[in-house]
């Protein structure tokens, strides 16, 4: 049985290896604002570190929710400029809806660029 933020955790891992499966080279970029309603994700992912960098997913909290997902919304620019190592990067964060609302306006210019073929966001939002 797995907690809610172990299966993020695990989630993480999985999506890159069926993206191995499908002959794709890619990573992970993560990050949020620690001590949010799911803060204890910040810490499973420290906890996960070595295991984590094995599957190329990459953790580094943010100063605050909007500058987290600016962080992840720049792992997405490989569309504009492509990745010489991946085939692509996925982004996921994570933080709480009032974080959520103040990063608008990162979510609106993330959203017109979009992400390359092999990229992608998922956002994890608990209160």
């Amino acid at each position: 049985m797995l907690s809610g933020v172990e299966a993020i955790v695990e989630l993480l891992i999985l999506r890159r290896q069926l993206d191995e499966r499908a002959g794709l080279s890619t990573a992970t970029m993560v990050s949020g604002y620690p001590g949010s309603p799911l803060g204890t994700l910040d810490l499973a992912l420290e906890n996960q570190a070595e295991r984590l960098a094995a599957h190329r997913v990459i953790h580094r909290p943010g100063v605050n929710e909007e500058l987290a997902l600016a962080a992840v919304w720049g792992s997405q620019m490989g569309r504009a400029v492509p990745y010489k190592e991946v085939d692509g990067v996925a982004g996921a964060w994570y933080g709480k809806t009032p974080g959520l609302d103040r990063s608008g306006d990162v979510l609106r210019h993330a959203n017109a660029m979009g992400s390359g073929p092999h990229g992608g966001l998922v956002l994890f939002c608990g209160d």
